[in-house]
């Protein structure tokens, strides 16, 4: 959804933190590996360097030379290592997920933010973001702790007894829903996850176990949320293309944001076409469109990205905050914004900020979660000025 934006000299400082964190300085061997079993990098210099920082197109074309070699035993993921790097040198770029930009994530550690050593801030943080495996270690059943995450999709939990008002009572045959609740509520967060970790997750885009050989390369990393990570991509994987390039959001040739938008429609007939998402006011509401001048794969490659991460239907459930934008800008079309700068002796930027929100107009807001969908709904309401 995002396209991510590196500070400058990006690609040097990544490649001297792995030489010097995970290789140790000793990048005789590797260089001479891939020199003598990838096609594309026997004539490199420095094989590893561009490896490590080739662009996403130019990884799209180490992965299709099909290396002598499988290189799983020499280029280790080293998850920890490269999360340090991404926590140092990006993480201010990082503030929704880059696949969905609906979820919020952050690198800003829990023992930075509050002296607590904690993977997980508090209790209701637990139970918006815990995987599986975390939700197990309450003490709490596979039955209920897949049920906690499938409800996540459409719902974040502002207070653990909102578990009261879904059907969890159900999920479990031997425990009833107040057992469940304090068995949560009395759950050691700092004992059973003393440790200092960033609230996302880096996805390979191409997979390291296909591709091992790109498992430390800087642009196959995408920052995300647990649910696009896991719960929706897990195994499912990307067609290898050239297209690929234009909607993945660590590469050059990104588009997807241009390519597919939400638009406003107002049909009088109510003849909503199949790509249009059903608003709960007749008539009104946000359709996704895919640009027509696209060719074939350029449009199947986007679709396949909707159906991955299911954003259609997550979209769906967000469907109120285009709503409200609609019903604002019907309450304030140009004509009455003018008359009320008149009035008010104000700015008409600030008005509009006022009025439908800073994040439209401001470029602090970028990357905050449901900015493309809110930007993209006040364009085609004609709000001037958006970002």
């Amino acid at each position: 959804m995002l396209k991510i934006k590196y500070p400058d000299g990006i690609e040097e400082k990544y490649y001297k933190f792995i030489v010097e964190n995970i290789f140790k300085n000793n990048t005789a061997l590797i260089n001479k590996e891939l020199k003598d079993h990838t096609k594309k990098l026997k004539d490199k210099e420095n094989p590893l360097k561009f490896l490590l920082t080739s662009s996403f197109r130019e990884l799209l074309d180490i992965a299709k030379d099909n290396p002598t070699k499988d290189f799983e035993e020499d280029i280790k993921y080293d998850g920890p290592e490269v999360h340090k790097f991404f926590h140092k040198y990006i993480k201010d770029q990082i503030t929704s997920c880059f696949y969905c930009n609906i979820d919020y994530i952050n690198v800003v550690s829990i023992k930075e933010a509050t002296n607590l050593s904690a993977k997980f801030s508090d209790k209701i943080d637990f139970l918006n973001n815990a995987d599986e495996e975390s939700l197990i270690k309450a003490s709490l059943s596979e039955s209920v702790t897949k049920k906690i995450i499938d409800a996540r999709i459409n719902h974040t939990y502002q207070g653990i007894d909102e578990l009261k008002n879904t059907d969890i009572i159900k999920w479990h045959h031997t425990q009833s829903v107040d057992d469940i609740i304090n068995v949560i509520r009395k759950f050691d967060l700092n004992s059973c996850f003393g440790e200092n970790k960033d609230h996302f997750v880096l996805d390979h885009v191409l997979p390291k176990g296909e591709y091992p050989i790109l498992a430390l390369s800087l642009y196959n990393f995408v920052p995300c949320c647990h649910n696009c990570n896991s719960r929706f991509k897990h195994t499912k994987e990307f067609t290898v293309c050239e297209e690929l390039s234009n909607v993945i959001p660590s590469s050059n040739d990104y588009r997807f944001a241009q390519d597919y938008q939400f638009k406003v429609f107002i049909d009088s007939d109510n003849d909503i076409a199949d790509e249009t998402i059903e608003s709960p006011l007749k008539k009104k509401g946000v359709k996704e469109v895919i640009d027509e001048a696209l060719g074939a794969k350029g449009r199947d490659i986007i679709k396949e990205y909707l159906r991955i991460f299911k954003i259609k239907k997550r979209y769906q459930y967000h469907e109120k905050k285009g709503l409200d934008l609609i019903e604002k800008r019907e309450a304030y079309p140009d004509s009455n914004i003018e008359e009320c700068v008149r009035l008010l002796g104000i700015n008409s930027l600030q008005l509009k900020k006022d009025l439908f929100g800073k994040d439209l107009f401001e470029e602090c807001y970028d990357n905050e979660p449901f900015v493309k969908y809110r930007r993209d709904v006040a364009k085609s309401l004609e709000i001037k000025e958006v970002k």
